[in-house]
């Protein structure tokens, strides 16, 4: 099978390379469309029958856009189909979840000081998927061109040439605070992201139709659909723009959410003024709220062991109506 376009050769190279020393590699998807063009260069790759043991890791947060989360799990299967490659879906533990963390504990929304969602929904269960496959090479769909801030950062870390970013590539054991990684379109332009992604549909026929008008030709990031890291879901409002009406319930209950959880009657004061956890009865509220949501939209936000958990944490003393 050939590379397809040009970009790709030299991507091709870099796992030739890499590949001499076989093992298990691992790509992360997102749902993007460089982590597609990721897995999708992997799977036509791998067709030669090269050494390497192939995964793709699809983490879902369980709080994913759900036009974005159908696009990637129907994406995934086509991997399977097309290609043979090993794919999987992992989500957090139940102690790492979303509403576990805010509703059960009380944690506020995350911001830019208090990032812990990033942690606790995408990383941690990556890690343990690496540790507990064994695989000792992985891959992202990191490019220059991404991002003038991505493009600094990765200036700094990585190698135009072999791809190789970060420190120690082939490492066992990866942490929070440094997953060495490998970035095989590292050179690769967006129109380049776009021809591939095209040609592959066309040629291999993986289900890539919904991202092509889900993007509608813009440069949208997405992420998880209640995030708190950025003042307005463009992204959100894109989608619902497309026809996607859940979008709308959704949009509206983060707009509520992050509005009344920023407020002083609705936290917990610290000696010192500075505001706390969420309070309880906040809590109780926002859980009504989301349980009105799920039957607006007919998706099941919380699953019983989550209800479960979050009012045995208000029965927790450290999270529940204490002073």
């Amino acid at each position: 099978m050939e590379p397809l376009t040009p970009a790709a050769v030299k991507s091709w190279q870099i796992l030739d390379h890499l590949a001499r020393q076989g093992g298990r590699w691992a790509a992360f998807y997102s749902g993007g469309k460089d982590s597609a063009a990721l897995a999708t260069l992997l799977g036509r790759w791998g067709l030669r029958g090269v050494p390497p043991e192939l995964h793709v890791l699809y983490v879902d947060t369980r709080i994913e856009p759900p036009p974005l989360q159908a696009q990637a799990l129907a994406f995934l299967q086509s991997l399977k189909d097309r290609y043979g490659l090993n794919v999987h879906t992992v989500e957090p533990d139940l102690d790492e979840r979303f509403w576990v963390n805010t509703l059960g504990r009380g944690y506020p929304p995350p911001n830019r000081k208090f990032r812990w969602c990033t942690d606790r929904l995408k990383l941690r269960p990556g890690l343990r998927f690496i540790k507990q496959q064994s695989i000792n090479l992985t891959l992202v769909g990191a490019r220059f061109g991404e991002s003038t801030q991505r493009t600094h950062r990765l200036n700094n870390s990585c190698n135009p040439q072999t791809g190789e970013c970060g420190t120690g590539t082939l490492a066992n054991v990866l942490t929070t605070r440094n997953m060495p990684y490998i970035a095989p379109l590292l050179h690769w332009t967006t129109g380049d992201v776009w021809r591939y992604l095209q040609l592959a549909h066309q040629q291999d026929g993986l289900a890539l139709g919904h991202l092509f008008s889900i993007y509608n030709g813009g440069s949208l990031r997405f992420g998880c659909w209640v995030c708190t890291l950025v003042k307005r879901d463009r992204s959100g409002e894109a989608l619902m723009d497309q026809g996607h009406e859940v979008m709308a319930h959704l949009l509206a209950f983060r707009s509520w959410f992050v509005e009344e959880s920023a407020k002083v009657a609705n936290r917990f004061l610290r000696k010192n003024g500075v505001k706390g956890r969420l309070s309880l009865i906040f809590r109780k509220r926002a859980l009504e709220q989301l349980e009105a949501l799920e039957e607006a939209t007919q998706i099941a936000w919380l699953t019983p062991e989550e209800r479960r958990r979050i009012r045995e944490l208000w029965e927790n003393p450290r999270y529940g109506p204490y002073v």
